[in-house]
């Protein structure tokens, strides 16, 4: 398992978000929204969770994994909503 930390644009609080290596970033993604969205913020109508590096404004590939692009333990993600 590989924590990571978490921050999003629709909301202030910072989360420790579980991944697997072999998960992507799609499914990582998916499970940090869940930390906020319909319990802290909505999600906005139409988009998608992606998730950045939060020292870059490119968001990562949907299909790659935890492990391909070396994610470590506490290396800090920003959550973002892009259109579907």
């Amino acid at each position: 398992m590989i924590p990571l930390y978490v921050t999003c644009d629709i909301d202030f609080a910072w989360h420790l978000v579980p991944a697997m290596p072999e998960q992507t970033m799609r499914e990582v993604a998916v499970l940090a929204a869940s930390f906020v969205v319909d319990m802290r913020a909505r999600q906005p109508a139409g988009t998608l969770p992606r998730l950045r590096r939060i020292d870059s404004d490119e968001f990562l590939p949907p299909e790659a994994t935890a492990a391909t692009l070396g994610l470590a333990a506490t290396d800090w993600l920003h959550l973002g909503f892009v259109p579907a």
